[in-house]
């Protein structure tokens, strides 16, 4: 039984020695700290996925960025000689959908944006320094047998580590779930996306057309044949949107998922773990 104590007293002191000279190494060497830790390894390849999933999302963005510019020349078109018909009430549903949709997407991208400019600025190295402080406290507790610098050294560490490590691990760990389960599904929804295109181009060009074929001779008879047409123009306009709505939706909620719900979800498992595997209590 003695035998026993002394060597887990001895592991005690091995531990509390050994996070004494790497707390004094996160201090003054975070660094060197760093590399020996994984940290570039870590923060290279997350760096990588959120400037994939960055060009991905851009493209399907470019695309409906043209949908939009497209569907705001329909909408703001005006066909007339002597008098105007005004298109955009007829597509303004549709057109505010689109709109909704784009708008969706340019927060998407900021978020991924803000992602790598996180990772890319160097801020998230700062946990080194503080996992020095945590882990000086942790071993210095340790040795001189004081439960209070034990504790909060334990609960500083586990702070540092979450600094350094878990937006770039939650967003690999996400991306595992996202490559699995969502990236099919996202290439599927921004093909059909991108088929909405060709229609609403047609009927741009269609729409332009409109003024030279009022006549000057019997306005009255191609009055009528305009508006019908122009009338005709736009239902087509807004049935190519209609019958892509459940694309449009799936991908914005895909992006939700892929962006905020899964991140966050992997963060709190990470964070979790960080605090149960040092025994510190999550606050």
């Amino acid at each position: 039984m003695a035998t026993t104590d002394f060597t887990s007293r001895t592991r005690s002191r091995v531990a509390a020695v050994g996070a004494l000279l790497l707390g004094a190494g996160a201090l003054l060497l975070p660094r060197w700290t760093a590399m020996l830790l994984g940290f570039d390894y870590v923060l290279g390849l997350a760096g990588q996925r959120v400037g994939e999933s960055l060009e991905r999302n851009s493209v399907t963005f470019l695309s409906l960025s043209g949908i939009k510019a497209v569907m705001a020349t329909i909408e703001g078109s005006t066909v007339g000689v002597g008098f105007h018909l005004q298109i955009g009430d007829l597509i303004q549903p549709a057109y505010d959908y689109v709109d909704f949709v784009w708008h969706a997407f340019l927060y998407a991208l900021g978020v991924l944006g803000l992602y790598k400019l996180v990772m890319e600025t160097g801020i998230l190295e700062l946990g080194f320094p503080l996992l020095g402080i945590g882990l000086l406290l942790w071993g210095a507790g340790a040795l001189g047998g004081g439960a209070v610098p034990t504790r909060w050294g334990r609960r500083i560490a586990g702070l540092a580590l979450a600094v350094a490590y878990l937006l770039p691990a939650s967003l690999l760990l996400a991306d595992q779930v996202s490559a699995r389960y969502l990236v099919p599904l996202e290439q599927k929804t921004a093909q059909q996306i991108e088929t909405t295109r060709e229609p609403l181009r047609r009927a741009a060009e269609r729409m332009s057309g409109l003024r030279e074929k009022i006549s000057i001779l019997e306005p009255g008879k191609s009055v009528d044949a305009v508006t019908g047409e122009a009338r005709a123009i736009a239902e087509e306009a807004t049935r190519a949107i209609w019958d892509q709505l459940e694309a449009f939706l799936v991908y914005v909620l895909i992006l939700l998922v892929e962006l905020l719900l899964l991140p966050f979800l992997s963060a709190f498992l990470i964070y979790r773990g960080i605090s149960l595997a040092l025994r510190a209590p999550a606050d």
